[in-house]
């Protein structure tokens, strides 16, 4: 016989539902939790779900930037919540959540995307899962669907990394690519590649929490830590079966957790890269000013020098003093010329 499964979720394809509606589905459910299961959720418990008329509900923003995945035993139920990437871009990073309440037969999700975000990667594979459990489903036990849950987790993160990953790469063989002799095009690629490169560090560094925490869960059901209350006896909320797939899941997380701290790594010292960069291109634009200063400055010299009647009594040729303008002239005309001879092989112009 299946265990019983109720799913609400906030958002729908193009967006999330009105407020109201989502709210009286929570309500909703989590009164049939309570009445069916013979419990009253923790008031913590019911401020995370977002119930209505909790004191201690806290503002749905939290949960989608700063998600703290866990798992935790109440007594006869228990608690968790499940976080994947829903919305990376721009070094800003939002989450969709399955919080979730459940007992050994009974269990209760809640999808949670941001309001800005309808994440149907995930979300859409959490309601295959729902509707093959409704349909045909002969899960008896809440621990195993739960156990799938987390592994779809697992390979939505694991999609995500690849795809910072993937973005890392392109950027550092661009940066790769780069003719730090080339004065102009150095600063034109530092401008526009420098920002990214910090934004994606940001968003590399935004996924440690929630798969640090994904391989705790994993590591609590494998060290048989989950133990629940009923009728004054403790058992295992998660069955041998449940444990051993937990431990298989869980290398995937280490691996996880190993892939995201060398990216991090990796981001961090292109990160260094572009700060060495970005000096090379501060000390070629000063080269660059101070060029162009002296081509304004040298002509004025020789004008000062050439250009003049000379009668102070200066000991110079005759073809110099009577054609000083002349020198001048030319000399000014051959420097401009070497200038821009040397202007473009520096790439200063």
């Amino acid at each position: 016989m299946k265990h019983t499964w109720v799913n609400i979720k906030n958002s729908e394809t193009g967006g999330n539902k009105p407020v109201e509606t989502y709210q009286d589905q929570l309500e909703q459910a989590l009164l049939e939790f309570e009445t069916s299961q013979q419990l009253r959720l923790d008031e913590t418990v019911r401020s995370a779900l977002g119930a209505r008329g909790s004191a201690l509900t806290t503002k749905k923003d939290r949960i989608y930037t700063h998600p703290v995945p866990h798992l935790s035993n109440h007594g006869s139920y228990i608690f968790g919540n499940i976080s994947v990437p829903a919305d990376i871009e721009d070094g800003k990073s939002d989450f969709t959540n399955v919080l979730f309440v459940a007992t050994p037969n009974y269990l209760l999700t809640v999808l949670v995307d941001p309001s800005w975000v309808y994440n149907a990667r995930f979300g859409e594979a959490v309601l295959n899962i729902y509707q093959q459990h409704a349909d045909n489903g002969n899960e008896s036990q809440v621990s195993k669907t739960l156990i799938r849950l987390l592994n779809i987790c697992v390979s939505t993160l694991d999609h995500s990394l690849d795809s910072l990953n993937h973005r890392f790469r392109r950027s550092k063989e661009k940066i790769g690519a780069i003719n730090v002799r080339d004065g102009k095009t150095l600063e034109q690629e530092v401008d526009k590649r420098y920002s990214s490169i910090q934004d994606l560090d940001i968003e590399i560094n935004s996924l440690t929490t929630i798969i640090e925490q994904l391989e705790i869960m994993l590591s609590q059901i494998e060290n048989h830590e989950i133990i629940i209350s009923i009728r004054d006896s403790d058992f295992a909320f998660f069955d041998n079966d449940s444990r051993k797939s937990a431990n298989g899941i869980r290398i995937q997380a280490l691996h996880l957790v190993s892939y995201q701290r060398a990216l991090v790594f990796d981001c961090a010292s292109l990160i260094k890269k572009m700060d060495r960069l970005q000096e090379k291109a501060l000390t070629l634009a000063t080269h660059r000013i101070t060029a162009f200063g002296a081509a304004i400055l040298i002509p004025n010299l020789l004008y000062d020098f050439f250009g003049q009647t000379f009668t102070s009594g200066q000991s110079l040729p005759k073809i110099v003093l009577d054609n000083g303008w002349t020198i001048s002239l030319a000399l000014t005309a051959s420097y401009w010329i070497f200038q821009y001879i040397w202007f473009k092989r520096k790439r200063y112009i």
